[in-house]
């Protein structure tokens, strides 16, 4: 037994401030033993906070944070979900899942916050050095948040997205499995592991729909503009924001987000969204003093196929 303690000693000393395991009281349990140095090599990694917005759309949510509990290897990080102002019984749902699992920290909002707002309320309730933001119309993928931290970490990178199939810009691709989300991980590997440390040279937009960042990165270019109120547009403004800081912006080929695709939109009357959509297209362009360019697919890609 003591070979077994001077063999934990030397292991546990390469990551905290070296102490004897026979003097302590964990020297009693193994099991703590085990915890106490599993907590402690977890935190080698750095942490990650995963905001996940959402408003009513239960039965997505629930489909979204079964994937990333059960799909997400990277061993630090939380997953801090905010409800904005939900009238399905998303509130409800989220405290008693809250209750069983120690990886999910609720906000409540009493109001719907919008996109940014909301957002914004998960950021500063999240303590990970770095951030993930992610819809709650999504499915995760084995690897993703691995893969997502790697890019993020590199030199002059500020954001990092992946690649997906439903969205409206360079970021889609289409891969083999249709509607059958029972074929998406493969088809989702088989694409990912032939571009393993591959990024695709696009024009600069990273949809929100997933993106990765440096909690510092806020500190330099601030938190996601609210003016633009429900939403459209601060995926444009965050990605010009972050350009302006000098850093670079990587649609990372080895990472991929199943996306339904617009969900909250999908409820807004057509009359509605173009109002909003002219409304927020006027106010980025008076912030940017330019003319908003619209994002377009790869070559090969269409919407219709």
């Amino acid at each position: 037994m003591k070979d077994y303690y001077g063999f934990v000693e030397v292991l546990y000393s390469k990551i905290a401030p070296p102490f004897s395991f026979e003097t302590s009281l964990l020297a009693a349990d193994p099991t703590k033993i085990c915890k106490a140095f599993e907590k402690n090599v977890f935190s080698c990694f750095p942490s990650v906070s995963i905001v996940l917005l959402c408003y009513n759309q239960l039965d997505y949510t629930k489909q979204c944070v079964k994937s990333i509990l059960e799909k997400t290897a990277y061993p630090n990080y939380e997953l801090v979900i905010v409800d904005n102002c939900s009238t399905d019984g998303t509130a409800d749902w989220l405290r008693e899942e809250a209750k069983r699992s120690g990886r999910i920290r609720p906000v409540f909002n009493t109001e719907n916050r919008g996109f940014a707002g909301g957002n914004n309320d998960g950021i500063r309730a999240s303590g990970g050095e770095y951030v993930v933001l992610l819809n709650n119309d999504t499915l995760v993928t084995r690897g993703w948040l691995t893969g997502l931290v790697k890019w993020a970490r590199r030199e002059g990178v500020g954001m990092a997205g992946p690649v997906t199939n439903s969205i409206g810009n360079e970021a889609m691709i289409h891969l083999d499995y249709g509607k059958n989300l029972k074929k998406m991980d493969a088809a989702a590997y088989e694409y990912t592991a032939r571009r393993m440390g591959q990024e695709y040279a696009h024009d600069g937009i990273l949809a929100m729909f997933c993106v990765i960042f440096r909690r510092d990165l806020t500190e330099k270019i601030g938190l996601l503009d609210e003016n633009y109120g429900v939403g459209m547009f601060e995926d444009d403004d965050y990605s010009a924001a972050v350009r302006r800081e000098g850093l670079r912006l990587v649609l990372a080929e080895d990472v991929f987000i199943h996306h339904f695709g617009s969900v909250s939109f999908k409820k807004l009357e057509d009359e509605t969204y173009r109002k909003l959509f002219e409304k927020n297209k006027a106010y980025y362009e008076a912030k940017w003093q330019t003319k908003w360019k619209a994002p377009h697919y790869r070559p090969g890609v269409s919407r219709e196929e």
